[in-house]
């Protein structure tokens, strides 16, 4: 079924690749959409079209706009027909794009005020772990589980805790640092190279730490991953 809806924008990208050549599906991404009743609801708007398309629509469209357009409804998603006014306005549509706009932060009693992605579904801060400064990113779940993932994350980011996996990453990996630069590091001069970065945790305390080596392993970060139940697990390049 044909009809024209205002839709709020969430993102506009590609969906993939088509058999023919140059050919390709286009993807918008929308928060919210209106016909003749506001729909507060996710849905999917595909087109086929050229790489060049693609770039035109990224240059018309982009992510919190409210644009106008003709769809055809096919239950679990629209096919595009037409873009008619981009941006447009809706005052229902404008209310939530001013509430998804507000920042969302976690407020935590040691750990202080982490602010959440919504692109990535994660709370994130800029820390210091021992004196070394890096980003934190913890996935979102239901409330009880998020506060003691904020609890673990609290207990990990212990300064003799960062040393324990530094020295777990410096023991696997000094053996093969004469494979990458030419000779043999010790295990405790790889340690005064390795320096956080990352940790990123998620909803079953899983965590990975990353650290970076500036140019020893070719500018690869070394990811270190465990859990807080079953502590380090395994090392990599």
């Amino acid at each position: 079924m044909k009809k024209e809806i205002l839709a709020l924008i969430d993102s506009n990208g590609v969906d993939g690749q088509q058999k023919k050549k140059h050919i390709w599906l286009g993807l918008l991404r929308i928060i919210a959409w209106k016909d003749s009743i506001l729909h507060t609801e996710d849905k999917r708007v595909n087109w086929t079209t050229t790489y060049e398309g693609l770039v035109e629509m990224a240059n018309i469209i982009s992510k919190n706009m409210i644009i106008k357009l003709v769809v055809e409804d096919k239950g679990t998603h629209f096919n595009l027909l037409e873009v008619i006014q981009a941006p447009a306005t809706d005052s229902d549509l404008e209310l939530i794009r001013q509430k998804i706009q507000k920042p969302i932060y976690y407020q935590d009693n040691v750990l202080g005020k982490f602010k959440y992605d919504k692109q990535f579904d994660w709370f994130t801060k800029k820390v210091n772990w021992d004196m070394e400064k890096g980003h934190v990113y913890i996935h979102n779940t239901e409330s009880t589980l998020l506060n003691r993932q904020f609890e673990y994350l609290a207990n990990l980011l212990d300064p003799l805790y960062l040393q324990e996996i530094k020295q777990f990453a410096a023991k696997e990996l000094a053996p093969l640092t004469e494979e990458w630069i030419g000779k043999s590091l010790s295990k405790p001069d790889l340690l005064k190279k390795l320096k956080f970065k990352e940790l990123v945790m998620n909803s079953t305390g899983d965590f990975t730490v990353y650290l970076a080596t500036g140019k020893l392993f070719g500018d690869h970060n070394i990811q270190i991953e465990g859990n807080t139940t079953y502590g380090l697990k395994s090392v990599y390049i």
